[in-house]
């Protein structure tokens, strides 16, 4: 399979613009196995530089390294974030038109896209990605989506309230390969830095948050993945 192919997001995308707003906050996520975060780093930063200067509508574009979780040290991730589906269709198509953008930064690599999905939400893009800046991600699959959406900013409200130094956000399962599903959610608990993350993850371990999560959360959610992850290029 080329790596055009392999970095290509499918069209049936256009089944779920209906159930996100237009003005969604879209990011599509590659994983890469087997790579070396430095190589992937580089890669994407060229490959950022020509993409944009050829008129490629992202928001960004970041990798990360998965400092925890399966494979940790061993994956990366490559992100891309765009403003709406829209936005992200045309790019797709404008990299697949330009080849060269991909052979001449990612090609230069051998690594194993092991999985690409994209998620959407219908909150605004922070626009504060930066390289340090750490995060801890849950798959899931929703057995009960009423309850999991009404609890969620439930959630980010307790731990606003108890001081966590991170933004929490979750999105929908646009369109998932199959070593992602049957995940259907995204959830997170982003900061700027590692320290951060982990103050915010003390809090998120604490008796009173579990309590309240096994109670309000885990009956709703199958947990399919979980890892940290950190951003490493500029």
């Amino acid at each position: 399979m080329s790596l055009i192919k392999k970095f290509s997001i499918s069209i049936f995308t256009l089944l779920f613009m209906s159930s996100v707003n237009v003005s969604a906050y879209v990011f599509d996520v590659w994983e890469l196995e087997g790579s070396n975060p430095q190589e992937v780093a580089a890669a994407t930063e060229k490959f950022k530089a020509k993409a944009m200067a050829g008129g490629a509508k992202y928001l960004d574009i970041r990798s990360s390294v998965k400092v925890r979780g399966d494979r940790s040290q061993d994956s990366s991730f490559v992100i891309g974030y765009y403003e709406n589906m829209q936005s992200m269709l045309e790019t797709n198509a404008l990299v697949q038109q330009n080849p060269d953008w991909l052979t001449s930064t990612f090609g230069e690599y051998d690594w194993l896209v092991t999985t690409s999905s994209t998620f959407g939400n219908n909150d605004d893009f922070s626009g504060e990605i930066a390289a340090g800046n750490a995060t801890a991600y849950t798959l899931a699959e929703v057995t009960d989506g009423f309850n999991y959406l009404v609890n969620f900013p439930k959630l980010v409200q307790k731990m606003q309230e108890m001081g966590a130094p991170a933004t929490l956000n979750r999105a929908s399962c646009a369109i998932c390969g199959s070593e992602t599903q049957p995940a259907t959610a995204a959830m997170w608990m982003s900061a700027a830095n590692a320290s951060d993350l982990g103050k915010a993850m003390d809090i998120f371990s604490s008796n009173e948050m579990q309590r309240w999560l096994y109670a309000n959360m885990a009956p709703f959610i199958d947990v399919t993945d979980q890892g940290i992850h950190v951003v490493t290029s500029n």
